[in-house]
């Protein structure tokens, strides 16, 4: 209806009643006695005036137009490409990796443990459903909360969660070997050696995933812990740059981590950086939230979820420019992301089209023969969806491995692991690595629609750097 006011002859016709309105209201407030000469100037002569002078402007503007169009843009700059190729192959190098999980703390060891499938969901010997039976859950065994409830106390007295004090229990234990890392690259603190130091300080960039699900008191408190215990290993605060995100079981880990990737590719810096993130199930209100949702794993909901718990923490850096004495475990590289255009868990049938284009992409990117990679890793747990999308996958793109003995779905053993999820499988995927010495391809399936991959390499000395040592 808008479209056909607007078209050039009603406009005229609307312009024409509308001048003619205006006149014959104006000279009946003033009791006008109208003559013939006044009828042609005002209801005849203004109104074609007014609406040629309309259709001048109108050619006016489509002339410009026409002009605008057919002048050639400018031309872009030719480094362009070359810039772009040269960003595709930037890595960074795992420096440590730190993990707590059912499957363990090393991660190596973990990797292991899933590979030969020892590690499995089972009947939690505290968790029920609504009617009272076992819910299926992968539980840390054994783990003290002690220690957490009294550091988050001390901080701020009140109640804390059963799931964020074991998430944040673990977070502890994974944060270990990072921190050793990092109390040993930190600047001297006399002056003199300070001042002799002939490379700039390193700077420190924090992400800390923490679960959408947690109340902005429990984010804050987790968050005001974690920086408490990177202070006490003597990385200066000005050095040090700290977020704090809430995040579900989507890519963020890897998002985070590629834009670092790319900053400190581009800046060819030394910086340092350290993705760390923790999330627990194992905790009656979040299991009966998901019941109540319909999203419980059970016999009758096999595409439900399974609870489960754990946490990361991995510190990483420019593979040129790496920390003195540090032995890097891995080299990862760029990451290559995706959309699904249908949700994974809508009904029909699920393609694994955008999965297969992200892995492929990342071995292009990778710069690495298909026949090399070793293994495959996902986030992806016991939906059929999501394998299905994975085992289709690897079937189309390394026919050559065995998915029974080479493919390792994350999920399937230890569960729900929502804003830790992604970052465990990065994990278990750089223990993989150090554990067969062969490329590993790390795909992410999770999540309804985004989908990412990207390949770990062992570590090998740079070029640059090997020559001048």
């Amino acid at each position: 209806m808008f479209r056909v006011l607007l078209h050039p002859f009603v406009l005229a016709i609307l312009v024409t009643l509308l001048i003619w309105f205006a006149v014959i209201a104006y000279w009946q407030e003033t009791v006008r006695l109208v003559s013939a000469e006044d009828v042609g100037i005002y209801l005849i002569g203004l109104p074609l005036a007014v609406v040629a002078f309309g259709f001048l402007l109108r050619a006016v503007y489509r002339r410009r137009a026409a002009k605008a169009v057919d002048t050639p843009a400018v031309a872009p700059a030719p480094c362009v490409a070359a810039t772009d190729e040269r960003e595709r192959s930037f890595t960074l190098a795992l420096l440590a990796i730190g993990l707590a999980s059912g499957a363990g703390q090393a991660a190596a060891d973990a990797y292991q443990a899933l590979k030969a499938k020892s590690i499995q969901p089972a009947p939690d010997s505290e968790l029920r459903n609504r009617d009272g039976f076992p819910v299926h859950a992968c539980r840390v065994k054994d783990l003290a909360t002690d220690d957490i409830t009294a550091a988050l106390e001390a901080l701020d007295p009140g109640p804390i969660g059963e799931g964020v004090r074991r998430a944040l229990a673990l977070l502890d234990q994974a944060l270990v070997p990072a921190f050793e890392i990092i109390a040993g690259a930190a600047p001297k603190p006399d002056a003199k050696a300070r001042k002799e130091a002939s490379p700039p300080m390193a700077r420190l960039a924090v992400d800390l995933l923490l679960p959408a699900g947690w109340d902005e008191r429990a984010r804050a408190l987790a968050a005001r812990h974690v920086g408490h215990r990177l202070g006490e290993t003597g990385w200066p605060a000005e050095a040090t740059t700290f977020n704090m995100l809430a995040a579900n079981d989507g890519d963020m880990a890897l998002k985070r981590l590629d834009a670092f990737c790319l900053r400190a590719g581009r800046a060819e810096s030394g910086d340092l950086y350290l993705l760390a993130g923790c999330d627990s199930a194992i905790d009656d209100d979040q299991v009966a939230a998901l019941e109540a949702s319909g999203r419980l794993f059970a016999t009758a909901q096999p595409q439900g979820r399974i609870p489960g718990e754990a946490a990361t923490a991995v510190l990483a850096g420019n593979a040129q420019k790496v920390v003195p004495d540090a032995v890097p475990l891995a080299l990862l590289g760029r990451v290559a992301f995706a959309e699904r255009s249908k949700s994974a868990d809508a009904a029909g049938r699920i393609g694994h089209e955008t999965l297969l284009d992200a892995a492929q992409n990342g071995v292009t990117v990778a710069a690495v023969p298909a026949a090399d990679i070793g293994l495959v890793v996902s986030d992806a747990d016991q939906r059929a969806s999501r394998n299905g999308e994975c085992l289709a996958t690897l079937t189309n793109l390394l026919p050559e491995l065995d998915p029974a003995t080479q493919f390792v779905g994350v999920g399937q053993s230890l569960g729900q692991l929502g804003a830790a999820g992604v970052s465990v499988a990065l994990c278990i995927a750089a223990g993989a690595v150090a554990a067969e010495e062969k490329p590993v391809l790390l795909m992410t399936a999770c999540h309804p629609t985004e989908r990412a991959a990207v390949v770990l390499r062992p570590w090998v000395e740079p070029e640059a750097k090997a020559a001048v040592s």
